[in-house]
């Protein structure tokens, strides 16, 4: 077995929990959420997120600041085990609860940090909204450990939310992190040693969810392979006078999947070049992404 020694909570640490602490009373998706409208997202959101991860059927999962058990119990379903962890024991209660027709979870009450697994213990580390509440040599030391837990070709998965609160309650002394993409792809992306092996993640796809997208209207969808390249198109937003309503999405662009009719317009740039089967590519547009009376713009070099 790994052992990871406990990191006790202090400073930053600390104000986390004192945080979370305050919505133990009576735990709900509004509180998970941070949202008096949670209850309009919901489903949608768990749908969409559950639709973003790698095949679960028959997979052992540890699911990292599992709250209430929203997750847990819609994974368990298909999973051959989930192992879901949180810091606040009421949220863990009020998980069981919610999950106790599933007898393949198990619940854990501890801090991310605190936790040890044996080697290659997990296919899936799922974790929705916990790295935001991380300094980054925690988010480090974690990464390595997630390293160690996952089987051969496993998957880490997370959700945050990056650059700004995405719930409307009005919150004091929050403890958040708000990071952008890249920060998150420069700390996973780099690789981890343990003796003579060398294991790093290799980052598959980072969006916005669409369900955020679509309830709040955003007129362009940016999507980019380079997640440098996505860094720069937030500065220049953010440097624009008026708001712009649109987001970014690091990914690769022909494996990029969207509702039928979801755009008016597509406009390709230098990314074309880079992919190699452009028929494919364009029939991806034309059949998935927009009506066929619609445009297509592809600038070429």
């Amino acid at each position: 077995m790994h052992a990871c020694g406990p990191i006790s909570l202090g400073g930053t640490r600390q104000e986390m929990k004192s945080f979370w602490s305050g919505f133990k009373k009576d735990p709900s998706v509004k509180e998970m959420l941070l949202d008096t409208d949670a209850s309009k997202m919901d489903a949608e959101e768990l749908s969409e997120v559950l639709s973003l991860l790698p095949e679960w059927k028959g997979k052992r999962i540890l699911e990292l600041g599992g709250g209430i058990g929203r997750y847990a119990g819609a994974l368990a379903k298909q999973a051959e085990h989930v192992t879901t962890v949180d810091f606040i024991a009421e949220f863990i209660e009020r998980s069981k609860e919610n999950n106790k027709n599933h007898g393949n979870i198990e619940y854990r009450v501890s801090d991310a940090m605190n936790l040890s697994f044996p080697e290659k213990s997990f296919d899936i580390v799922f974790s929705n909204a916990l790295l935001m509440y991380l300094p980054i040599q925690d988010i480090e030391t974690l990464k390595k450990r997630l390293l160690i837990w996952l089987k051969d070709d496993g998957y880490f998965f997370f959700r945050e939310s990056c650059h700004r609160p995405s719930g409307n309650f009005s919150l004091q002394n929050n403890p958040t992190y708000y990071r952008g993409p890249h920060e998150y792809h420069d700390i996973l992306w780099s690789s981890s040693t343990n003796g003579n092996e060398k294991w790093e993640f290799r980052v598959i796809n980072a969006r916005s969810l669409q369900c955020y997208v679509k309830h709040y209207a955003a007129d362009v969808v940016g999507v980019d392979s380079s997640c440098d390249m996505i860094e720069v198109a937030w500065e220049k937003k953010s440097q624009l006078e008026r708001d712009i309503k649109i987001c970014f999405e690091i990914g690769d662009v022909i494996k990029s999947a969207y509702p039928t009719e979801y755009f008016d317009v597509v406009y390709c740039g230098q990314e074309r070049m880079g992919v190699q089967k452009k028929q494919s590519f364009l029939n991806n547009i034309m059949v998935c992404h927009i009506s066929m009376s619609k445009e297509t713009y592809c600038r070429t070099y």
